[in-house]
C-alpha cells in the first residue's frame, strides 16, 4: 500500500499533512533529499525527534523531509508502508531559513549524543516557539530577532494561560538553540540571552516518609513473582535514587553481587556511573532473580510475561498501583530519587557525594534536594523557637 505526505510550510500545527495510519508505530520514515531531487535515502527509526518535532499531533509517524534541490524548493516524497521506495513526488515551497537552522540544530544534538527524550523536548519547545512566530509574523530568518520578538513570544505564551514553569522551559530551550545558531555563526548574538528567564515558583515537594515506604513494602505478597520483584524494585529504587529510565535499562550482568554495586550503563547524556546497594536491597534481588526471574540475560527487571519494561511508563502505572492498595498518595519513579537525595542529606551525606550518586552534572538540582531538607529542619526546630511560647499565661 502506497502512502502520500503533502510538504505544507503555511500550515499552523503542522509541516507535513497527510495519511499516516497505515504506518507501523512507533516507526517512521525519514526520507532525505541530498544534492538532486532524484537522489533520496531513506532510514528507518524507533524515536527520531524530527517526526514528533513536524508532527507532534502524530508522534514518530511522519516523513522528515530535509535538503532541497534549489534555493527556493522543497520536496515531497511517497513510501510504502514498510518505508521502502521513497521517491519524489513533487516540488513546493521551500522552508525559511529558520526552520531549516533549527532542523540542523536537532540533527546536530542528536549527533552530540543527547538523549531522545532530551531531543523531543527541544523539539516542541522549537515547535511551539516556530507556531507563535508565523501567528505574529516574526521574521523568517534567526539573524532578524530582536529582543521584542523574544518578549512577544514569551507574552503570548502567557497569555494563553502556559504556567510559570512551562515558560521558562520554552524560553530556556530556545535559547539554547540561539546559543548553537551564534556559535555557527547563523546570527550575530543570541538575543534570547538577553532576557531573564521566567521565574517559577519554590515548590516544595515532600520526600516519602519511613512510614510510606514501610506502607507500601506490608502490601506485596513476596511469595509471587510480583510481590517479589516489586520489593526488589522499591528497595532499589530508594536505595540508589536512579530515575526511571536507568532502572529499566539495568542488566542482570550489571549487578556485582560480591562488591553490592550496580552498574547505570543507560544514564542521562549517556553517561555511565556505579551506585551502590544495602544489603537488605542485594538479598531482596537475588531472591527475586533465584526464585522467579531466572539467571537468563537480559533486562534485570522484567514484567509477569518474562519481558523488559517497554518504557518508563510501565513503571509509573506499576507503582501508582501499589501506592493505591497501600493508600500513598502521589507514588512516582522521581519521588523515590527526590526521597534518596533528601534522606541521604539528611544522614550527613555530601552534596558532592549525592550528586554523584544521582548523576547530576552539577550542584544546582541537588542544592534543590537539599532545600527540602532545610525546610523540614526549620519546621522542627519551630517548637523551639517560637516567639508565642515566650508570652506569658
Amino acid at each position: 500500500m502506497v502512502e502520500q505526505w503533502t510538504f505544507n510550510p503555511s500550515a499552523e500545527s503542522s509541516i507535513l499533512s497527510g495519511p499516516t495510519k497505515n504506518l507501523p508505530p512507533p516507526q517512521a520514515l525519514v526520507a532525505r533529499v541530498c544534492a538532486s531531487a532524484r537522489d533520496v535515502s531513506h532510514i528507518l527509526s524507533r524515536s527520531r525527534p524530527f517526526a514528533q518535532f513536524w508532527m507532534p499531533e502524530r508522534p514518530y509517524r511522519a516523513v522528515l523531509i530535509t535538503g532541497f534541490e534549489k534555493p527556493d524548493q522543497g520536496l515531497a516524497v511517497r513510501a510504502d508502508q514498510s518505508g521502502h521506495g521513497a521517491t519524489p513526488l513533487r516540488m513546493e515551497s521551500r522552508m525559511s531559513d529558520i526552520d531549516e537552522a533549527i532542523h540542523t540544530y536537532l540533527l546536530a544534538i542528536e549527533i552530540e549524543g543527547k538523549s531522545p527524550r532530551t531531543i523531543a523536548s527541544y523539539a516542541n519547545s522549537l515547535q511551539d516557539f516556530r507556531r507563535v512566530g508565523r501567528r505574529l509574523g516574526h521574521p523568517a530568518s534567526p539573524r532578524e530577532y530582536t529582543v521584542a520578538h523574544v518578549y512577544e513570544f514569551l507574552g503570548a505564551l502567557r497569555e494563553r494561560g502556559a504556567a510559570p514553569g512551562y515558560q521558562h522551559r520554552r524560553h530556556r530551550e530556545v535559547k539554547t538553540c540561539f546559543s548553537w545558531l551564534k556559535r555557527m555563526d547563523m546570527v550575530d548574538e543570541n538575543v534570547f540571552a538577553r532576557v531573564p528567564l521566567v521565574r517559577r515558583p519554590m515548590v516544595i515537594r515532600p520526600p516519602f516518609s519511613p512510614e510510606q515506604i514501610t506502607a507500601l513494602l506490608q502490601t506485596l505478597d513476596r511469595s509471587r513473582l510480583t510481590g517479589c520483584r516489586n520489593e526488589a524494585l522499591l528497595l532499589f529504587l530508594l536505595d540508589t535514587g536512579v530515575r526511571a529510565s536507568e532502572l529499566i535499562g539495568i542488566n542482570l550482568d550489571d549487578v556485582d553481587w560480591n562488591e553490592r554495586r550496580v552498574l547505570i550503563r543507560h544514564g542521562k547524556g549517556a553517561k555511565e556511573r556505579v551506585v551502590g546497594i544495602s544489603e537488605r536491597t542485594s538479598d531482596a534481588l537475588r531472591t527475586y532473580v533465584d526464585a522467579f526471574r531466572s539467571p537468563a540475560p537480559g533486562r534485570l527487571f522484567l514484567t509477569s510475561k518474562g519481558e523488559a519494561m517497554r518504557g518508563a511508563g510501565t513503571l509509573e502505572v506499576l507503582l501508582r498501583k501499589i501506592g493505591e492498595r497501600a493508600g500513598v498518595p502521589k507514588v512516582y519513579p522521581h519521588r523515590f530519587r527526590h526521597t534518596f537525595a533528601t534522606w541521604a542529606i539528611e544522614s550527613g551525606a555530601r552534596e558532592i557525594d549525592v550528586q554523584l550518586l544521582l548523576g547530576h552534572s552539577d550542584l544546582t538540582m541537588t542544592q534543590h534536594y537539599a532545600r527540602t531538607y532545610t525546610s523540614e529542619q526549620a519546621v522542627r526546630a519551630h517548637g523551639e523557637l517560637s516567639p508565642v511560647r515566650r508570652l506569658a499565661g
